[in-house]
């Protein structure tokens, strides 16, 4: 199974287990499906800190517990910076 580049990179790079590979995907998924029902253009430049606001509010509201939140977030934190790198 091909891997996409972040993903590869946590594997490979930082040997990362499979079930945080798991996590990080489902967590970036979830990022897309909220910038989808906001009707927000899927690109890394629309992701400001008012979309990761309304998203971090959206989850609090969605009963999600703190902890994952913040893997969430830490997620997103960690793609952003890989794609900064590139």
């Amino acid at each position: 199974m091909q891997l996409p580049s972040p993903l590869s990179y946590l594997q490979y790079e930082k040997s990362a287990a499979e079930l945080t590979l798991v996590s990080y995907a489902s967590d970036l998924r979830q990022f897309a499906t909220f910038f989808e029902e906001q009707g927000i253009p899927l690109r890394i430049g629309q992701v400001t800190t008012a979309v990761v606001r309304r998203y971090v509010a959206a989850m609090s509201r969605s009963g999600y517990a703190p902890g994952t939140v913040g893997r969430r977030i830490a997620s997103l934190r960690s793609l952003l910076n890989y794609l900064g790198s590139k």
